[in-house]
């Protein structure tokens, strides 16, 4: 079943086969194919071991000192976006409050007054538009 082209490679460290069949695909086991193919050792590195308990320790605290500096990053990150969005609240402290007004202001009698002073009636639909308007511009930057 397999062509010329392929092959079979076998660990000398414990049967680890690779081979790449007739479409090309390679093939990875502890056990050899099934069909009888050409087969070559394959050279792998040993498994590094640890067996020094003072090895261990230096590794695991180098680990812990990486966790805590990650740790104090993600603390310190959330801190700037915390600071970040105190800082924007204040600075929109003053529109939130003219918009609160604004909207108070369009639940009783009123009339718009134009940039030359003169006065109109509005009808209801763009009053309700702009309660809408001024909701969502609360509820976006205000709370």
């Amino acid at each position: 079943m397999f062509s010329n082209a392929s092959m079979a490679e076998e660990s000398s460290q414990g049967g680890l086969y690779h081979w790449v069949d007739e479409q090309g695909r390679r093939h990875f086991s502890d056990r050899p194919p099934e069909e009888s193919i050409d087969t070559h050792e394959m050279e792998l590195p040993a498994a590094q071991k640890i067996s020094d308990p003072q090895e261990t320790r230096e590794i695991n605290e180098r680990l812990q000192r990486v966790l805590r500096a990650n740790e104090q990053k993600r603390e310190q990150e959330a801190q700037a976006i915390a600071s970040e969005k105190a800082h924007r609240r204040q600075q929109l402290a003053p529109a939130c409050r003219k918009a609160r007004r604004d909207l108070a202001v369009l639940d009783g009698p009123f009339v718009y007054v134009q940039p030359d002073g003169t006065t109109r009636s509005v009808p209801l639909k763009q009053v309700a538009e702009d309660k809408e308007r001024l909701q969502q511009l609360i509820k976006q930057n205000c709370n």
